[in-house]
């Protein structure tokens, strides 16, 4: 092979895009550009969007319109922090509520910038699935959840909070789950999201 046939040959198809922010930044971050970055490949064809990864500790957004986020934000709330800082009780009782609203309220708040226009909200996170089961019946574990069945949902949490019998209701008692769909309530309410997309 000559040196001008070699020339001619095209060139190598670029690689994937990662997730490589430009400075220095937590694994949890990463992970929530990935996420971000999995979802986009997986609908090519979506336009600008949002990434919710709601972890044990923090949760993180992931904002953007190509291959990769523009933007990625941190806050410091999660199911687990949730729970060891707002809830004395299993399953939470009123005041567990009240309290726990209060301390995710001040973080949500940070996200009112980010998301100051409706966007698609999306999450692939297994704890949000399982309030989808919660607000299907068990029916499904994806689906786009509107802000009205969020609040159908956190209201029946309210009532069993209030000394409802557990028994009269199907919502999961541990109280990991109250505490992400507390979250999820939050954050849709105070950014004036009108739902998520829930994908497996």
């Amino acid at each position: 092979m000559s040196v001008q046939e070699d020339d001619e040959r095209p060139p190598p198809a670029p690689l994937p895009p990662l997730y490589r922010p430009p400075k220095r930044v937590s694994d949890f971050e990463i992970s929530v550009g990935e996420r971000y970055i999995a979802v986009r490949n997986a609908l090519p064809d979506a336009g600008r969007f949002a990434l919710l990864h709601l972890g044990s500790e923090c949760a993180g957004l992931a904002l953007g319109a190509g291959t990769v986020p523009d933007t990625v934000l941190l806050l410091q709330l999660g199911w687990r922090r949730t729970v060891r800082d707002g809830f004395r009780h299993q399953p939470p009782d009123a005041k567990d509520l009240e309290r726990a609203i209060e301390k995710v309220e001040d973080e949500v708040m940070k996200a009112r910038n980010l998301l100051r226009a409706p966007v698609v909200l999306y999450t692939t996170d297994v704890v949000l699935q399982e309030v989808v089961r919660a607000a299907t019946d068990g029916a499904s574990r994806a689906a786009r959840l509107p802000i009205e069945d969020v609040e159908r949902l956190f209201n029946r949490l309210a009532d069993r909070a209030a000394g409802r019998p557990a028994t009269q209701d199907t919502l999961p008692p541990e109280p990991e789950f109250a505490a992400a769909l507390l979250i999820l309530r939050e954050l849709l309410h105070h950014t004036g999201q009108p739902a998520i997309e829930v994908l497996t």
